[in-house]
């Protein structure tokens, strides 16, 4: 029932020089393929309540909405519908994607929701295709929590996507203490599609990291790099192959730095949620 996005679709390789380079540069362009393709609802309205397969089939939410099991509950299910035309509302009227609210109102109010791992894992995909890191991470952490002990096929399916999405980014981003647990936790388990590729791929990022430490962190530069390539700069794209990093990767204030050394006009920048792009 799952429409997963195709692995090779979107994905970037990890590259010889910068495991975790390749998605990091692009992260801002790099939309999921799903959030790209899935049209909102034309519904305005759900049964009342709503039935667990008109959630599932709505296609407000990059993927589908499946529940953890148990049995329906009319006023859950109508709160969930409520908040999800909302979203579907605030979208169709030209909101940010990352303008969550009724989304996140309905985790607060039902802490204990079936509903609970779905959302968390469509809000991982919205915070990263809007650049919010920490918050995708924290979702997609979360919706694997927990779905990762169901038995339901549909309920595997949001952990299978959910943790090979989080073993992936986790990978782009070089964070190699927490990937390596991750990996562990993983092992054995009977994975396919999407979620077992992302899976191994981020497995070979994190031998990459061991193996070329001094090479495998730097996405603030290798990001430098792509622009001034973009912008014809050979020269100064040259230059900036020859950094190097720590374990624990750059500062954004050395990659200003570098910015300003190739000619680039850059600034560090904070966006609150919500805020318009300049």
């Amino acid at each position: 029932m799952f429409a997963l996005p195709d692995a090779s679709a979107n994905s970037v390789a990890f590259e010889h020089q910068c495991s975790r380079c390749a998605g990091t540069a692009v992260a801002a362009a790099q939309v999921p393929q799903a959030l790209t393709q899935a049209p909102f609802a034309s519904r305005s309205r759900f049964s009342d309540p709503p039935t667990d397969d008109e959630i599932l089939r709505v296609g407000i939410l990059p993927q589908p909405l499946a529940p953890m099991g148990g049995s329906m509950e009319a006023d859950e299910n109508r709160t969930l519908g409520t908040a999800l035309l909302a979203y579907n509302k605030s979208q169709k009227s030209g909101a940010f994607p990352d303008a969550v609210g009724p989304l996140t109102d309905f985790l607060k109010t039902h802490p204990h929701s079936r509903w609970r791992a779905a959302l968390f894992m469509n809000l991982g995909i919205i915070y990263r295709t809007t650049g919010h890191m920490s918050k995708t991470l924290e979702a997609w952490q979360r919706a694997w929590d927990l779905s990762k002990d169901a038995s339901d096929a549909k309920a595997r399916a949001v952990a299978d996507y959910s943790v090979g999405e989080l073993a992936e980014f986790e990978a782009y981003l070089g964070r190699f203490e927490t990937l390596a647990p991750l990996l562990a936790e993983v092992k054995g388990r009977p994975m396919h599609g999407p979620g077992a590729a992302k899976i191994s791929d981020a497995s070979q990022g994190l031998a990459e990291m061991h193996r070329w430490p001094q090479d495998a962190f730097r996405c603030g530069p290798m990001a430098l790099h792509r622009i001034c390539l973009l912008r014809g700069r050979t020269a100064e794209a040259y230059r900036l192959e020859k950094t190097r990093s720590t374990m624990r990767g750059t500062s954004l204030t050395q990659v200003v730095g570098w910015a300003h050394e190739a000619g680039l006009d850059f600034q560090m920048a904070h966006r609150k949620t919500g805020a318009a792009l300049i």
